[in-house]
């Protein structure tokens, strides 16, 4: 295992053209400022490249499976909260991931590193060999050094969480990961939010600021899985499960708590509802606050009407992804469970941890 740490001999990868990539976004950003609509832009990024990422789509169904949600939503209900079992079980569904223990010797690597472009080369050699995409930073993107044990440990923490993700989600969904933090710079100069990442829809490609890497890169996850099955403006199938009377608007963007999205973000339109709802349903990163998910409520503890509403949602997404990777509805709640659940959200995650160490095997 140790020629993976071997930096005289890391393959090279020729860095992505950051000129080109800020003057399409800036040229793209014309056209918002132009519109005025923050769901025009829809942290897609639609369009900001020019070469297609071929993955195919899903077909979306007029009317909803019902019999199918039902069957996911009791796949999600069901899903072991043991470690042990939990892992059995993502390899009786034949689900591939990224070597754990030696992803975690490599976290540790890219803590070590003494520079921010050696901590990135190490993520890009992750990346390349796991999902068959590279990872870069931003020549024009300065890590300053008060900054910089806060970047790489993001970037660790990044390789230890997408271990944990099935690979066909990932590597079907992502071509490219770019870090900038000019992009966020620019784009707050409009509409007066702030700007964590974008998925580009055309190529596949993530750009993300430098920090809180692994959230980010889940949201647009969730945007990627969104727009390969049924991303639309509407979605009736989805949107139903909202209040009657309810409607999405783009001003709640700066809007902290939430009766039926995961928090105001998630009311500014349908894709964000679905990636902000994603991406609490993956976080691991520690106790859950009132403006968030409390996942003992939505998955396995007392319900309300809010998480009601947030666990219906999140079956009919869940079944989507599950059509994506077969058995990753099961698999991912599971997952969630044992790292939101079993050990209660107000434990240390490092009791969690140490559980998985014992029962994962590469």
């Amino acid at each position: 295992m140790s020629e993976i740490f071997d930096w005289a001999n890391m393959p090279p990868v020729e860095p992505l053209a950051e000129p080109q990539v800020k003057s399409k976004l800036l040229s793209k950003l014309d056209d918002v400022a132009l519109i005025g609509s923050l769901a025009i832009l829809g942290i897609s990024a639609y369009g900001f490249f020019n070469q297609p990422h071929d993955t195919p789509k899903l077909a979306c169904p007029e009317l909803p499976d019902a019999d199918r949600i039902e069957q996911v939503a009791k796949q999600m209900a069901n899903a072991p909260t043991s470690a042990a079992a939990f892992w059995e079980g993502a390899k009786a569904k034949g689900l591939r991931f990224a070597p754990y223990h030696e992803s975690k010797a490599l976290a540790q690597t890219i803590e070590a590193s003494p520079t921010a472009e050696r901590a990135t080369r190490l993520v890009n050699y992750y990346t390349n060999s796991n999902f068959d995409f590279t990872t870069s930073l931003d020549k024009e993107t300065n890590i300053p050094e008060e900054k910089l044990d806060k970047y790489k440990e993001d970037l660790a923490w990044f390789v230890e969480d997408s271990s944990l993700l099935p690979i066909q989600l990932v590597k079907d969904n992502v071509s490219s990961l770019y870090i900038s933090e000019g992009m966020s710079e620019e784009l707050s100069k409009f509409k007066h939010f702030h700007v964590a990442g974008f998925f580009d829809d055309e190529t596949r490609m993530i750009s993300t600021r430098p920090y809180k890497l692994s959230s980010t890169f889940n949201h647009e996850l969730g945007h990627a899985a969104d727009e390969r099955t049924c991303s639309s403006d509407d979605d009736p199938t989805y949107t139903k499960q909202n209040p009657s009377g309810f409607h999405y608007d783009e001003r709640r963007y700066n809007k902290k708590e939430s009766s039926v999205a995961v928090e105001g973000y998630g009311e500014t339109a349908p894709a964000e509802d679905k990636a902000t709802l994603f991406e609490e349903f993956l976080d691991y990163s520690g106790p859950l606050t009132s403006e968030t998910i409390s996942l003992n409520g939505l998955l396995f503890g007392p319900k309300s009407e809010r998480n009601n509403i947030l666990l219906a949602k999140l079956t009919i997404f869940m079944e989507r992804i599950d059509r994506l990777v077969p058995g990753s509805a099961s698999y991912l709640s599971s997952l969630s469970k044992l790292r939101h659940g079993e050990w209660g959200p107000d434990q240390e995650m490092s009791q969690n941890g140490k559980q998985l160490d014992l029962y994962i095997k590469d």
